[in-house]
């Protein structure tokens, strides 16, 4: 009986400990009167607008501001949609062909960096890469082949 008190006892104690570690460490929201919070301004530009400066890719067809032809309008009509240029995602066609960037940089003849340059929004490809990349996303063997074939021999 007294090892069942004991027993019981011990895990109550265990109970508030454990409950209290992650209670003691929630401090509480900051407020207004922290020197960090009401000290604090949005950057700007020498010309007076908000610093902007980061990484910004270009994953998405959404533009930071939208152009004037298109101010009242909330949608692209279809034919619209299917006249917009399109850009191959690189790293979806790398996931497809279940390669890493080094694999696919190597076996498709492309610079690393600029690989990872596309992939991270960086650079966008240029018209003969943009058509080189969609015939590897359509007919990735034969691009291989075609790259790893020896030149014949001039006799």
């Amino acid at each position: 009986m007294r090892c069942r008190r004991l027993m019981v006892i011990g895990c109550s104690a265990l109970i508030v400990i454990v409950s209290w570690v992650p209670i003691a460490g929630q401090g509480g929201a900051p407020t207004a009167k922290t020197p960090a919070a009401k000290n604090w301004k949005v950057s700007r530009t020498p010309w007076g607008h908000p610093d902007l400066q980061g990484i910004w890719n270009n994953g998405t067809t959404t533009t930071l501001e939208r152009p004037k032809d298109l101010e009242n309008r909330e949608f692209l009509t279809d034919e619209e949609w299917a006249a917009a240029p399109r850009v191959p995602q690189v790293g979806v066609i790398r996931r497809a062909l279940k390669l890493s960037q080094e694999d696919f940089a190597g076996a498709f003849h492309i610079p690393l960096g600029t690989l990872r340059d596309w992939e991270q929004g960086r650079k966008e490809p240029d018209a003969a890469a943009r058509a080189y990349l969609r015939v590897i996303a359509r007919e990735p063997e034969t691009v291989r082949k075609a790259l790893t074939a020896t030149a014949p021999s001039r006799n």
